[in-house]
């Protein structure tokens, strides 16, 4: 029989197609929540809230820091 190089397909881990978890920050320009960042764990989205919060230290002491929370879709 002749070898044409065919190999079955191979099992591969499925990967959530959406990303459910978010960090959205408040805009007083817009008056509503935008700038979205999405995450696909939850885990992850935690991680990167810290990071935010940190980030928003120095705008906090300002005054001129903007809520942020975390949502699912």
């Amino acid at each position: 029989m002749k070898d044409d190089g065919y190999e079955p397909a191979r099992h591969r881990k499925k990967t959530p197609k959406h990303k459910k978890f978010g960090i959205q920050e408040w805009s007083r320009w817009f008056k509503k929540w935008v700038h979205s960042h999405w995450y696909v764990t939850e885990k992850a989205r935690d991680q990167a809230f810290v990071i935010v919060e940190k980030a928003n230290e120095r705008l906090k002491a300002a005054g001129l820091d903007s809520p942020i929370r975390k949502v699912n879709r």
